[in-house]
């Protein structure tokens, strides 16, 4: 029990608690300065990051709008001005003055300038500074804190093909002037003088309208958009839309155009633009595969396009059983040029839609863009053991040809079990309507996939695979051909199509956009260059 003398007197311990209380009042009153200067200087940062954060995405848009631009103009010091000026409009849009409190602004001149080592590359760095406003700590004597942000874009020059579908259901849909429009809107939103655009046209045959230039509006023709529209005219115009559809060939003649431009600094880009599953193939008939035709080809009227005959002695493939062209080894992939070694002996074209065709004689190019006779046919009285006159344009085949080539004449292959398995006899690709369908997508995606894969230049500087994009028009078209093609697994921005799940991660991915009619073309080219003009930065 405690003793009642050690207790604390109550008005002891009553004083004591009004003393503890009077020193919490003194130190909360003391700290309500410190307190308030912690929470404004809160919200002064707050405010200051807003401001850095708005300036920062406004110089980075300025700075990759700046790049894009680099594109308008015909002269690299117009589209120097154009960048500059773009820059300059895009950043007073996205950061007007006044925005935010802040005050006294300074956007510099943009500075555009090419990459000391690398040619192909040109820079474009955007600064930008302003004051921000200070609300509490102008008590203190700060009225406001200057901030600076620096954004730079580069953009890549782009060396492209555009493989254009002019077979006659682009006629028939009324598409073939709509696709003519979007391709002049296509170029018209590169650089001239900078970026490098070709084109090769197909139906049946193919025709290299233009390698890779940097004169591409000249030679192709133009219609630019921008603030200042202007348009030309040129090999885009020339197109007429007739025959069937030589996809694979077109593929692989737009791949080496680039592969014999080598730029492997530059983004490379097979632009393919189709309506409808591929219907023809190149095929090489000669070496043993010849006598499989049932050609008489050791008659003196069979004759190739230069009216030698086969048999002869001065013809270089002579016996065509025998002999295996020459050319062949030269068309090697990216070596040489497939125009300067074009064959004009029994190499054909077969036709698929709807029976098979064979056209005897075929000359690979044609003379225009409008050509529908794109083939050289032989003497007249060279005929097929069946009796039928192969000077004819169009020949049945289905007594005159036993098998296919495992390749098209191009290399690009017939059979790809990862694809389209095809049937066989006696070791041999069987000819059949069916098999010659499947053949058609396999060397289709088989043109692709040689495209896409890295290899080396002559001189052994590596160049890369190239950057595929495809467009489809209409109901007509492969969702999953065009999408293996572009090596794009995305499935349609509106459920048309279902995601591809047999894309290749080794190699570069492209995008595939579909057009369900003429009136998406433009905006579907348009797409395709934003995504080539976003890769190239």
């Amino acid at each position: 029990m405690m003793n009642p003398e050690n207790r604390i007197p109550k008005t002891a311990t009553a004083s004591r608690r009004k003393n503890e209380r009077g020193v919490i009042l003194l130190l909360g009153t003391l700290s309500v300065p410190v307190l308030i200067s912690m929470m404004g200087l809160g919200i002064d940062a707050s405010v200051l990051y807003g401001i850095k954060s708005k300036l920062q995405l406004a110089s980075d848009g300025a700075a990759l709008a700046s790049a894009r631009a680099l594109s308008i103009g015909l002269t690299t010091a117009e589209q120097a001005d154009s960048a500059r000026n773009n820059a300059t409009n895009w950043f007073n849009k996205n950061f007007p003055t006044g925005e935010f409190g802040s005050s006294g602004t300074v956007v510099p001149q943009p500075l555009v300038f090419d990459d000391p080592t690398n040619a192909l590359l040109r820079h474009v760095v955007v600064t930008a500074s302003t004051n921000a406003p200070s609300f509490f700590m102008r008590y203190w004597g700060r009225v406001s804190t200057s901030i600076s942000v620096r954004s730079e874009a580069t953009r890549r020059d782009s060396v492209i093909m555009m493989v254009l579908d002019r077979s006659g259901s682009m006629q028939n849909s009324g598409s073939c002037q709509p696709m003519k429009d979007a391709a002049k809107q296509f170029t018209g939103m590169f650089a001239a003088g900078r970026d490098r655009i070709g084109m090769v046209t197909f139906n049946m045959a193919s025709y290299v309208s233009s390698v890779p230039s940097t004169d591409f509006r000249t030679n192709l023709g133009y219609a630019d958009s921008s603030s200042s529209p202007a348009s030309g005219t040129g090999q885009i115009d020339a197109i007429t839309c007739t025959g069937g559809t030589g996809t694979p060939e077109a593929m692989i003649l737009g791949y080496n155009e680039l592969y014999k431009t080598g730029l492997p600094g530059a983004l490379n880009v097979v632009m393919l633009f189709t309506d409808g599953l591929p219907t023809a193939l190149t095929l090489d008939f000669r070496g043993g595969v010849a006598t499989q035709m049932g050609i008489l080809e050791n008659t003196t009227n069979c004759k190739d396009s230069t009216g030698v005959s086969l048999n002869s002695a001065s013809n270089p493939r002579g016996n065509l059983s025998t002999n295996p062209p020459a050319w062949t080894t030269g068309m090697a992939m990216g070596t040489g040029s497939y125009l300067a070694n074009v064959p004009t002996g029994p190499v054909a074209i077969v036709y698929a839609d709807p029976q098979p065709l064979y056209l005897w004689g075929f000359k690979y190019v044609g003379t225009s863009n409008s050509a529908t006779d794109a083939y050289v046919t032989g003497a007249s009285g060279c005929t097929t053991t069946s009796g039928q006159d192969v000077t004819t344009a169009a020949t049945t085949v289905a007594n005159n040809i036993n098998y296919y080539p495992t390749t098209d004449a191009f290399g690009n292959g017939l059979e790809l079990p990862s694809y389209n398995t095809l049937n066989y006899s006696n070791g041999r690709i069987q000819e059949t309507n069916a098999n010659l369908r499947l053949a058609m997508l396999n060397a289709t995606a088989n043109a692709a996939d040689r495209a896409r894969t890295t290899r080396n230049l002559p001189d052994a500087r590596s160049f890369p695979g190239v950057v595929i994009y495809c467009i489809g028009l209409g109901t007509g078209v492969n969702h999953a051909l065009l999408q293996r093609v572009a090596n794009d697994g995305a499935p349609g921005e509106n459920n048309e199509y279902p995601a591809f799940t047999s894309t290749n991660s080794t190699q570069p991915t492209g995008n595939y956009v579909f057009a369900n009619d003429a009136t998406r073309l433009g905006p579907a080219f348009s797409q395709i260059a934003s995504f080539i003009l976003r890769l190239s930065q």
